[in-house]
């Protein structure tokens, strides 16, 4: 048993693109919001917002700010993570850097830790976003005209199906997670989604001679 993912390209209508724009866009205001929390919870306690924490602070958001409620909730589990592993990053570093000055004699085991934090994400530098669950999302298997099998996708709160290239990819396990990314070429915008899905056959490739030996020089 293992984790394969398949990335294929997606091609929303109008009216799928402007949720999926402001799924980002708003994800990305939960993400610096929560920055900013820990920022100021750190001042107080001297520690981080847990996961679990931020999850409860992002249902406050969604409830005092309607525009929130245009994405899936699960999403904002996924800026939870996203931004304790930024944190916890920046505390080992900090962590790092006070142990050695404390060794050099520069800087006292009693002085706190010089501790930075994640930068703020402009609209140029956050563009993904994803479903942790299979319940969020799902594969739409048809039958067009000419009697082939056609695959669609079906995005959380992004109405109908999603059209999307990939269709010769097998996916032969069950979908676990979905990452929904946009990327700006320039002269237009173009939208991918990476599945994991789980697997139970794993592919053994079989030497052509077995009775071959290499020999590295």
């Amino acid at each position: 048993m293992c984790y394969k993912v398949v990335k294929m390209r997606i091609e929303p209508n109008s009216s799928q693109r402007r949720i999926i724009d402001h799924t980002i866009d708003y994800n990305r205001y939960i993400f610096n919001s929560l920055i900013t929390a820990n920022k100021l919870f750190f001042r107080k306690h001297s520690r981080l917002l847990s996961e679990f924490e931020m999850n409860n602070l992002c249902t406050i958001l969604r409830r005092r700010w309607p525009c929130f409620r245009v994405m899936h909730s699960t999403t904002h589990n996924d800026v939870s993570r996203r931004v304790h592993q930024a944190c916890m990053k920046c505390m080992d570093n900090a962590v790092s850097k006070k142990r050695r000055a404390v060794a050099k004699g520069v800087m006292s085991a009693e002085e706190p830790l010089p501790m930075t934090w994640p930068r703020y994400r402009n609209h140029n530098r956050y563009d993904s976003y994803a479903h942790l669950s299979n319940r969020d999302f799902g594969i739409v298997e048809s039958t067009n005209g000419n009697g082939k099998m056609v695959r669609r996708l079906k995005l959380g709160k992004v109405k109908g199906t999603v059209r999307c290239y990939n269709q010769c990819t097998p996916i032969t396990g069950i979908p676990k997670t979905c990452i929904v990314t946009r990327k700006d070429v320039g002269t237009h915008t173009e939208y991918y989604a990476c599945i994991s899905y789980e697997s139970e056959t794993v592919e053994r490739i079989q030497p052509e001679n077995p009775k071959a030996v290499g020999i590295d020089l």
